[in-house]
């Protein structure tokens, strides 16, 4: 194949003026030359769209749509409406990647026949950095254990970003508007288009973790937030009966993740009512998943601990033990 393969970059921009520079400067100064970079105003109020637009003036590969604050999925989807590259990649704009990221990503899905490409990342915290998601050298994997070294987090994440996919892929999936995990719900449609997945053996993405991103608030949409990933578990036990232990993992582990913005107080407590529904939502699930949960080898004794101090109303204990337990 041509080494030279046209690839979509996607990045949605929304209010991160602070950190869009330096995502943009790790991008534009990609090793690998041959991308249409897409960067997607979605109605930053803070100056992004300047920024953009001045990325666009001295880099003739970089395209701006300026669209209505409408979110994340619909940014990604204004972008998948209009690239024409023969590979696309998702970077979020409060991220940055290594100058290889992407030739790295290339050269493993070439060298391995793959239709999805992947790396370890870094968590990226004001004070430190933590990889994840790491493996010790190139491998690829067949669908199956791709999946399974997602549920229990080895070397595969859920994430969109993080990856680079052949484009046809995305043929006749786009992702749900207006929603959180959006993620999640394309995961296993995706999924079932593939043939094989590798992996870099490298770490390349820089996963910054600040106070205002997505992920850290918008409280009124965790509900389906929630049902994304408990929809995601149900069609594993059905298409992949032989990871039902695994896909318990994930999903205890996404339970506990819930609790955890209750407890701590990231889902608001300002409709009470609502907020006690969702809290009675997931401790319901957590009651239907504790045999699976406590009898998991999958399940780690930290997560197992802390669903049982919360079973058992050791509210207190609970949050200690769920403030260090990470969704997946």
């Amino acid at each position: 194949m041509d080494r030279q393969q046209l690839v979509s970059v996607i990045i949605p921009v929304y209010n991160v003026k602070d950190f869009l520079v330096k995502c943009l400067e790790s991008v534009c100064g990609q090793t690998y030359k041959n991308m249409e970079i897409f960067l997607v105003d979605d109605g930053s109020t803070d100056g992004c769209g300047a920024i953009c637009d001045a990325y666009a003036k001295k880099d003739s590969r970089v395209k701006v749509i300026h669209q209505v604050n409408s979110g994340l999925s619909e940014a990604r989807n204004a972008a998948l409406d209009c690239c024409k590259g023969e590979w696309v990649s998702f970077i979020d704009s409060d991220d940055y990647v290594a100058k290889d990221y992407i030739e790295t990503l290339y050269d493993a899905c070439i060298s391995s026949d793959a239709d999805i490409g992947v790396c370890g990342r870094y968590d990226v915290f004001p004070s430190a950095m933590e990889e994840r998601f790491q493996m010790p050298g190139p491998c690829a994997w067949t669908v199956k254990e791709a999946l399974r070294n997602l549920l229990l987090s080895q070397g595969v994440h859920i994430g969109a970003w993080g990856k680079l996919y052949k484009a046809n892929l995305f043929d006749g999936i786009r992702y749900p508007a207006g929603e959180l995990s959006e993620d999640v719900a394309v995961f296993l449609p995706i999924l079932r288009k593939v043939r094989r997945i590798s992996h870099t053996g490298k770490s390349s993405y820089y996963y910054v973790h600040r106070e205002g991103s997505i992920s850290a608030g918008m409280s009124a949409r965790q509900r389906t937030a929630f049902f994304n990933y408990k929809k995601f578990y149900q069609e594993i036990l059905a298409e992949h009966k032989e990871l039902k232990k695994e896909a318990a993992s994930y999903y205890v582990s996404a339970l506990l993740y819930f609790l955890n913005l209750c407890h701590c107080g990231r889902i608001s407590k300002k409709k009470n009512q609502e907020y006690k529904n969702f809290y009675q939502l997931i401790f319901r699930e957590c009651r239907k998943m504790a045999l699976l949960g406590f009898f998991n080898p999958y399940v780690t004794l930290r997560e197992k601990s802390a669903l049982l101090l919360h079973l058992t109303k050791c509210f207190g204990t609970a949050k200690r033990i769920l403030e260090c337990v990470r969704r997946r």
